[in-house]
């Protein structure tokens, strides 16, 4: 349903070059995988969608977020990473800063 919606919202061609074969829903952020919003998504070719992959990834998560929220967020890594849409390397990385701020957030409610 969300890969129709984009492709009609967006049209059907690669937003980064402009490619009508092998379109691909390409999720700029995964914090809201299964609930986005059209912002959060781009329809690539997938040429365009495996350089977009091949990046160094980062997960910017703000220190504010709940200990449920991160738990949340790391366990939605490990469904993609299961599905082979991170390599293994990328993955772990992010679940490392993501194990890290939730570590940080329990830390200081014990401060609190």
């Amino acid at each position: 349903m969300t890969r129709k919606k984009a492709l009609d919202f967006y049209g059907r061609e690669c937003n980064r070059c402009g490619d009508k074969r092998y379109l691909n829903i390409h999720h700029k952020n995964y914090l809201n995988y299964g609930c986005e919003q059209m912002e959060d998504l781009e329809v690539v070719c997938k040429s365009c969608h495996q350089k977009i992959h091949d990046k160094k990834r980062t997960v910017p998560i703000p220190d504010k977020r709940g200990a449920r929220q991160l738990r949340k967020e790391i366990k939605r890594l490990r469904s993609f990473v299961m599905r082979n849409y991170l390599s293994k390397e990328d993955a772990d990385k992010m679940i490392e800063i993501l194990n890290k701020q939730l570590l940080r957030h329990k830390a200081n409610q014990k401060l609190k």
